[in-house]
């Protein structure tokens, strides 16, 4: 009985560099949420002066708008990212926010910071949605149409 050996040399084993973590990816995300958890109780509980009913609500109030704004840029970036295809690209880098602080300075500039805050709401929004979306169309149109341009 004949022994089959391969033609080629077995393969060399690579070994990770640097100091190795015990600790899961799940685990790390339960950390980072018990940190942040911790860091809301303090927020919400340090240096309480006054009336608990008036300042408490204000400071949950702050803490469910970072968490909103937090939770809106992150899936933006990812929904941004997928739809691209480009793992580093993100609405800031693209220049969204620039653009919106254009028209929030051109809209004060025309009709004044009185004129902005005598707009309502969402007559505000829709006009700042609306302009959003042409600049963006007008901005992304002339940088690629043509040959020479991608």
């Amino acid at each position: 009985m004949s022994t089959r050996t391969s033609p080629l040399p077995a393969a060399p084993v690579l070994r990770r560099r640097g100091p190795r973590t015990p600790l899961s990816p799940a685990a790390w995300i339960g950390i980072l949420a018990a940190l942040a958890a911790a860091s809301v109780a303090v927020y919400l509980t340090v240096d309480l002066s006054g009336s608990l009913d008036y300042v408490l609500p204000r400071r949950v109030n702050r803490v469910l708008t970072m968490v909103l704004v937090a939770y809106a840029v992150g899936v933006s970036t990812v929904l941004f990212q997928t739809i691209t295809d480009n793992r580093i690209l993100t609405p800031s880098i693209m220049g969204f926010d620039a653009l919106y602080m254009l028209i929030q300075t051109v809209l004060v500039f025309v009709i004044g910071s009185t004129g902005v805050a005598a707009l309502g709401d969402g007559t505000r929004f829709g006009a700042e949605l609306v302009l959003m979306v042409a600049f963006s169309w007008l901005i992304y149109r002339w940088l690629f149409t043509g040959s020479g341009r991608s």
